[in-house]
């Protein structure tokens, strides 16, 4: 008992056992033959602060012969079966008799005392019960009904490894306080889908090396930018100023056409037509091509900036945000996740919630408000350009910034029998790799999406230019 690495307790019958319990310490309780009422009032103190320590641990020393064990033990019994306390039978030196472990009312005999196997045997055979919900993509239904995701694939691998047998209920996010009675009263054994770990919740949580990340995904705001060096284009006036130097060209060119009928290439090169020199018509090609060249140019420049300005993808940061006129559309779960952000984001987050209306899940995502998404489902916006798809990069687009980074964790039940093993088990997975190459695999998904072109949808105002250039031909 030395070589155990916990601060121990040894309760006596003293008071304040209570102030003296904490997390991950070890209490020794010692009970003896002919104990009744005063061993149950001792026994009753120790537990009363399970629910709050429950990863204390406790040794029960039961001091009594065969013709009192059973008396002794129907005092802890409910203990046992509650805690899930695992159960010894040691023989005393002088005395001969069996050496073994309860399980299920029954008595399992052993050859020696060995506590590592008693702790893995007593979970063999024995049914992982555990909640899924829908969560990209570490655990979803697919359109064949079957469930899958990164966190199905790792559960797969351990309950292997632990030797039993699993069972999966999926239920919705919505049902939270459903899913946390089911763990409170034991009638399930693990929330399987991974989330953010909660110091607050009252369960044992296994904490992940993973860590994710929610973003915002914002929309693009349609506005005409100005931001050229050369003419300003879109401008009023500069608009006009070019119809009016085209309606010039078109009208000079109608009224030499009329006077010079011969071709100025017959002039050059040809030397025909004497009332027009060579160098007049050289000067008329060369300033032909210099026009075609600085017309077509600046159409080219203009369609460039259309296409990339058209959408001004502000703003970038979260100071940013807080400073716009955006407001964020989201739903009651997520109000539920905004509450236990940090204070200060928290409350600023508050304040951009929508308020008019509530939110529909039917409407889907509506242009010109903000939505908090996973870093999951904002990998695959970044290569949505239908406009069919949820996620569409011609309205939105994704911060660069994200809104908050946390660890992920898995919940258990209270006293969960499962969970210091199933810890183990995942620590072997991660320092031999395999969790990494089934995170890589699961969010192929997302990285791996059609790469279609990324430039904006083009819209008939980009197309202005082009019909300009068609016209030139005219003049």
């Amino acid at each position: 008992m030395n070589t155990i690495p916990y601060p121990k307790i040894v309760f006596n019958n003293g008071s304040g056992f209570g102030k003296l319990l904490q997390e991950n310490c070890l209490v020794v309780m010692e009970m003896y033959d002919g104990e009744t009422e005063e061993a149950y009032n001792r026994l009753n103190e120790a537990f009363i602060f399970a629910l709050d320590h429950y990863l204390a641990k406790y040794v029960i020393l039961i001091n009594a012969d065969s013709a009192t064990m059973t008396s002794t033990l129907s005092l802890v019994e409910y203990y046992l079966d509650y805690l899930h306390i695992m159960q010894y039978a040691v023989p005393r030196q002088e005395q001969y008799g069996k050496v073994g472990y309860l399980k299920a009312n029954k008595f399992i005999e052993l050859d020696h005392i060995d506590f590592g196997y008693i702790f893995n045997q007593r979970l063999k055979d024995l049914e992982l019960r555990t909640i899924v919900t829908e969560s990209k993509p570490y655990s979803y239904l697919t359109k064949q009904w079957q469930l899958v995701g990164l966190d199905i694939d790792i559960v797969e691998i351990v309950i292997r490894m632990m030797g039993v047998k699993i069972s999966a209920t999926h239920m919705d996010i919505i049902q939270m306080k459903e899913i946390q009675e089911l763990l409170y009263h034991k009638k399930m054994d693990m929330y399987l889908t991974r989330r953010a770990c909660n110091p607050m919740l009252k369960f044992p949580q296994v904490v992940l090396q993973d860590r994710s990340k929610v973003r915002l995904m914002m929309p693009k705001a349609e506005m005409i930018n100005f931001n050229l060096q050369f003419l300003k284009p879109y401008k009023q006036e500069v608009w006009c100023l070019l119809l009016l130097l085209l309606t010039i060209a078109c009208t000079l060119n109608w009224i030499f056409r009329k006077r010079m009928t011969v071709n100025v290439m017959m002039v050059i090169i040809f030397g025909c037509n004497h009332t027009t020199s060579r160098l007049t018509a050289v000067l008329v090609v060369v300033i032909q091509f210099l026009k075609f060249i600085l017309l077509e140019a600046y159409l080219g420049q203009v369609t460039s900036f259309m296409i990339r300005l058209r959408y001004q993808e502000n703003p970038q940061t979260l100071g940013e945000f807080f400073d716009s006129s955006i407001q964020l559309n989201a739903p009651e779960i997520m109000k539920q996740f905004i509450s236990h952000l940090p204070a200060n984001l928290s409350s600023k987050m508050s304040e951009k919630l929508r308020k008019d209306i509530p939110f529909s899940d039917e409407a889907g995502f509506e242009p010109g408000y903000a939505y908090i998404v996973t870093e999951y489902a904002s990998d695959m916006m970044k290569h949505a350009f239908s406009y069919d798809s949820m996620f569409n990069s011609t309205f939105f687009y994704i911060m660069e910034e994200p809104l908050y980074e946390f660890e992920m964790c898995y919940v258990f039940s209270l006293w969960s029998k499962f969970m210091r093993k199933y810890q183990e088990c995942l620590q072997r997975l991660y320092e031999a790799g395999i969790i990494l190459k089934l995170t890589d695999v699961a969010w192929s998904l997302a990285t791996g999406a059609l790469k279609a072109n990324s430039s904006t949808v083009l819209m008939f105002p980009d197309l202005v230019p082009v019909f300009l250039f068609l016209c030139y031909g005219w003049a």
